[in-house]
């Protein structure tokens, strides 16, 4: 298991949230403590990771960025932090991963689903769950999103040789059918890679409007190494550079701020 300071700092997650065999999953030091943003590095992390990321969608987005760093010159700085050698291009998010499952969670039905489902980077979402439940007696099935805010609908299912009627379970047109008019109940999870391609997410953070707070990130005040860091972000002529020089710079601003109590 993976000891890494620049990850944990990034990361900005108290240790012990989430199970460790979650995919992606590293080690976090139980003596971390989350830390105190400004309004602009908040916006940074909702540009980075979403508004309301889910784990699966931190820990791939936290997989990239760390990747991005291993590719520069300035893969020394995160070793230097690290009590065990990183390793950047192991893959903790096979293909087997991003499917989607029906479980019966009532008397075996069985179920047809329909349809496709992708991330959504704005929110940060890679995995969504729900819980369906059809009642005979009233006609009704009970779709309830248990991630990603949970939320319950109730849609009126009709039958044609025991096939039900497409239950709606997300926007994107993922849909599944009871294959029995008794009562019922089925589980379905779904797990998806961001579709947006990461390098246009960064190349976000060189936009004025929505890029980072230089001046708070890069404060020399902060470590020696900002104002270094801060000249490779302005200047240098490859952009993996610059972005591995601002995520530095990010680690050492978040370890210098105020703990959350």
């Amino acid at each position: 298991m993976q000891i890494n300071r620049v990850r944990t700092l990034i990361l900005n997650s108290t240790a012990g949230r989430h199970a460790v065999d979650a995919p992606g999953e590293e080690y976090v030091a139980t003596t971390f403590r989350r830390r105190k943003l400004t309004p602009s590095v908040r916006r940074l992390y909702q540009l980075l990771f979403g508004t309301r990321p889910d784990r699966l969608f931190v820990n791939i987005r936290m997989r990239q960025i760390m990747q991005l760093l291993h590719t520069t010159e300035l893969a020394p700085a995160v070793g230097d932090r690290s009590q065990l050698t990183y390793l950047p291009f192991r893959d903790d998010f096979p293909p087997s991963l991003f499917v989607t499952t029906v479980t019966d969670t009532g008397r075996p039905s069985g179920a047809v689903l329909s349809g496709t489902i992708t991330s959504n980077t704005a929110i940060g979402r890679s995995e969504y769950q729900w819980d369906v439940r059809y009642s005979a007696a009233t006609g009704l099935a009970t779709v309830t999103q248990q991630v990603a805010g949970a939320s319950t609908v109730e849609i009126a299912v009709t039958f044609t040789d025991t096939l039900s009627t497409r239950i709606p379970l997300h926007e994107n047109g993922l849909t599944v059918r009871f294959y029995t008019d008794q009562d019922a109940a089925l589980r379905v999870v779904s797990r998806c890679r961001p579709t947006k391609d990461f390098s246009n997410t960064l190349n976000q953070l060189q936009l004025g409007s929505t890029g980072i707070d230089a001046e708070t990130i890069f404060n020399p005040a902060l470590a020696a190494e900002q104002s270094t860091y801060l000249d490779i972000w302005q200047k240098h002529p490859h952009y993996n550079m610059r972005y591995a020089a601002m995520f530095l710079a990010l680690a050492n601003y978040v370890e210098e701020q105020e703990v959350v109590v």
